[in-house]
Formats: structure tokens, sequence, C-alpha cells
């Protein structure tokens, strides 16, 4: 049987008998062959249309004795209906376009095309916060499009769009290579990629590893002598790299909620935890249930903590400033989009606001949602204490508690603490209200602690400090969300509406994730 290519474009559109399946595999068996059906592919625009992810969820992925130059016998044929032989076909195209493309491109590790190369676009920067780009040579790079090349993200995030609609989300320190619009190397650093249909093969190589994207959500964490690889939706094929001494291990299908590291001594995946809230994995800021309620409120100050620049509030003119580590946004998942990082690998020290909302009427609530990385034996989530100065602190005691705290009119300070510590590594959804006769604690709308306290001095116009105090310490180590202030304390009723706007909004994450 003469292989052609009229014969190719039958297979890719779905059409070859089971004679015609088995000859094409033992042809592309040749590299030869290999190299002339991948560019038949590329031209056949309908190939990555006709890939559906739920298809590709459905089937695991196949080996190497099941697809990979191996045809199908009668026994097997027998076994098997011939629609579920050209799924397989199908995928299995384009594992082996993905794979060719890995091996037909020059070795990354040792090729470094300058960015600036004629007719060499590979993406288009969407969205930059703080960003600095730099090429090999050191030169900042300020153009719309990335060439191919190598380049350094020094700080701030950076998004791109590749081919087929394929989303990188990097943050900074990212060392990465755009090799072509459907390959990226990460030399080290952090990534997640969104790849749509159309994108299905798109590629990022590590050191430890080449992951080849079936339709897929995954991020990718790239450090000294290991990678991590966690999906969140879809699927991916992991190969390990080759390493001295000990040849490339088997590839490893990954799919949604599951997560390796490959450690360059070890070299075999290892199965890891899910980083959940690990990666950023989009700028946007969704305006769910909780949102609206808090803005039905009406707070004095709402900062939703987004990803961009700065530290912004609604309204604007309630803006600070962000402390601590520019070259690292500190910046993270939270439970609303974007949340405000402090300490961990953010570098992050906490934000200040010097021209915050005059709270002087007397009655204060705070409404927040925090994440504690690890027990502390105490930290601040928010205050505007300067010594004798000031009148709220919402933090955590030395125990590990939830504890507000506020100076009323008659001086001194009243404390109203919870019995059991924060859990970490949660959300939990905190707040505190003051209304002239007592001050309550609520933690996740539920269980609440009270104190007598007569009404509260005021505050003056002092700066508030989110994620650490007026001396720069007690840090909170972890992140913080959607927090809001109020010139009046917020009643029970209120307070269990947010809570079961926070319930309703974890429930629509969990059915969109």
């Amino acid at each position: 049987m003469s292989i052609d290519d009229e014969l190719i474009d039958r297979i890719l559109d779905g059409e070859p008998s089971d004679a015609e399946v088995a000859e094409v595999l033992r042809w592309l068996d040749l590299p030869g062959n290999l190299g002339q059906f991948a560019l038949r592919v590329e031209m056949h625009a309908d190939l990555r249309r006709s890939l559906r992810r739920r298809k590709i969820q459905a089937e695991s992925l196949p080996t190497g004795g099941e697809f990979l130059g191996v045809a199908p016998d009668s026994e097997a044929r027998s076994n098997h209906s011939r629609s579920l032989v050209r799924r397989r076909l199908f995928v299995g195209i384009a594992a082996l376009v993905a794979a060719l493309a890995l091996t037909l491109s020059l070795d990354p590790w040792k090729r470094h095309r300058a960015p600036g190369a004629p007719s060499s676009r590979t993406a288009a920067i969407v969205r930059e916060v703080d960003a600095v780009l730099t090429t090999r040579g050191g030169r900042r790079w300020s153009g719309a499009e990335l060439l191919a090349g190598e380049y350094r993200l020094e700080q701030g995030l950076l998004n791109l769009r590749f081919d087929n609609g394929v989303l990188v989300f990097l943050e900074a320190p990212t060392h990465f290579e755009a090799v072509s619009g459907k390959r990226l190397v990460l030399h080290a650093g952090r990534l997640s990629v969104t790849v749509p249909l159309e994108g299905i093969g798109f590629a990022v190589a590590t050191p430890e590893a080449d992951i080849v994207d079936f339709g897929t959500e995954f991020s990718v964490d790239a450090r000294t002598g290991a990678s991590e690889v966690h999906v969140f939706q879809g699927l991916v094929r992991v190969h390990p790299r080759a390493r001295i001494g000990a040849p490339a291990g088997e590839p490893v299908d990954l799919e949604t909620s599951q997560a390796i590291v490959i450690d360059e001594t070890v070299g075999k995946p290892v199965e890891i935890d899910l980083a959940t809230h690990g990666f950023i994995r989009s700028f946007d800021e969704p305006q769910r249930k909780f949102c609206r309620a808090v803005k039905d409120l009406k707070p004095a100050a709402y900062y939703r903590m987004p990803i961009s620049r700065g530290f912004p509030c609604e309204p604007p003119e309630y803006g600070g400033d962000l402390l601590g580590d520019r070259n690292r946004v500190p910046r993270a998942p939270g439970f609303l989009g974007g949340a405000l990082l402090v300490g961990g690998r953010s570098a992050g020290r906490g934000a200040v606001v010097s021209t915050p909302p005059v709270l002087n009427a007397g009655r204060l609530s705070i409404t927040a949602h925090v994440y504690l990385e690890k027990p502390t034996d105490g930290s601040t989530i928010v205050t505007n204490f300067d010594g004798d100065q000031g009148n709220f602190a919402l933090t955590v005691d030395e125990l590990g508690r939830p504890r507000a705290t506020v100076r009323p009119r008659g001086g001194g300070l009243i404390t109203c603490s919870g019995d059991d510590p924060l859990p970490t590594r949660r959300w939990c959804h905190l707040v505190m209200t003051a209304d002239g006769d007592h001050i309550r604690l609520f933690v996740d709308g539920e269980r609440v602690w009270i104190e007598k306290c007569p009404a509260i001095a005021a505050g003056e116009s002092q700066p508030i400090w989110f994620g650490t105090d007026r001396g720069v310490r007690a840090f909170w180590d972890g992140r913080i969300d959607e927090l809001a202030f109020f010139e009046r304390s917020l009643s029970r009723d209120e307070v269990q509406e947010l809570h079961a706007a926070v319930l309703d909004t974890i429930r629509m994450k969990r059915q969109s994730n």
C-alpha cells in the first residue's frame, strides 16, 4: 500500500479502514516517515479541531507497545471496536507529533537564539504586572510580542498568548526560552498554562522532564534539581529526561488533580499533593456572590487584593503600597481572584495605606479571608496601632488563636480571642465588630466570642498596616484576601448572610474546577 498525502489526509479526517490503520502504524515506525507525516500534520489544521478534551480524558493514553509502531492483529481487532482504534490513533498521532517537536528542535539546553531574529515570533504579551523582562544579554525587552529566544522575568508577572490560544502565566524570577508557538523551555521558575482544544500538543520542557499537553490547565515549578507538575484540569504526558548513567524513565500520564515531582538524582516521578492554591493561574478577579454581598453592605473601604499594580482599593483614594521585595510580586491565588501574599517564597512584607478611610464613628466592623501556611506564635492581619495611637487590630495571638483588639474612648485596650488556634492551609472567614457595647469575633460565620466594650476611640488618620505592624514585625505567614472596613457594626444576621455567600462561592469554585 502506498502511503501518500491523500491517505494521510484521510487518516487525519478519521476515515481510514482497519487495514490502512495497520499499514500507517507500521510506516510511522520509521523515523524518516515520522518526519514526513509530521510536516503533513502541520498543514492539516483539522487535526486539533477533531480532537475533543472529553474523549481524550476518557481514554488513558496508550503506552509504547499498545500503539507506537505495533500493528493491531486480528485478536486485538476482535477486542476493540473500529471507533476505539481510530480514537487511539488520533491520540497517538498527537503524541507522535508532540514527541517529534521535542526531538526535531535543537537541544534547548545548547541552543540560544537571540530575540530579534526575522520571522521568529512565538507569543504575544497579553498583560503584565510590574514586569521587568530581559533578554539573554540583559537588555530590557519592551515589545508587544516575544521572538524566539531566551528571556528572564526579573520581577513581576507576565501573561503570554501562544499559538491557538494557549495562555501562559509566568511568575518572577523565571528563566525561560520561547522556542516556537507550540513549545516553551522553563530553565528555572514557575508558570501556569491554560490550553484550549485548538492548542493540544503544546509542550513545556524543564531540565528534568518534557511535558506535553492534551487539553489541560497545569502548572510547573522548576527549581534547582527538581521539577513539579500539577494538573488542575485535563491530561498531560510527562517524559522524564535521561540522566547521567541512566536512561530516560517511562512516560507518566497525569489527569485532573494529580501532581508529581521529578528529582534529578532519582529520575523517577513521585506523586505529591496538588498545590491547589500554589500558582497564579489567572489575572482575573471574579465577581461572585461574596463580592456582591460585601458591596451591598456599603463598606467604607474594600481591598479585593487583585492581581494588579500597587495595593488598590474600592474607592481608589484609599489605596496603598506593597512592602517587600519587588522582584517577586507579593500576589497569590486567593479566596477570590488574587490575594496578598506575606512571607514565604514571595518575600512579601505586607502593605500599608497611608491615607486610610476615617474610622471615628465609635463603631467598626472588619471582614477578611485569611490563609495561614503554618502555626504561628503571633502575627498581624490588619491594624492601625502605633504606640498609644490607633484604635483596632485583627491578629493571631501567641497561641495561634484569632484575636480582635480595640482601644475604647476611656483608654486602655480590650481584646476578644477565640478558644482554638486558626487551622493551617485552609481559608477562614473572620469578622470583628464593635457596636459601642460589645466587641464580637466571628470565625466562619458560626463561632462567635463576645466581650463588653464601650465605643472605640477615634483613629484619626493613622496608617493601616496589612500583614504586619507599624514596626514591620509580626508578619502574617500566608495570604489575606477580600478585606473590608465598615463604619458601623454588622449585625449577626448580616455576618451570617456573608458566610452564606462564602459557602456559595466555595460551591461555585468547586463546580468550575
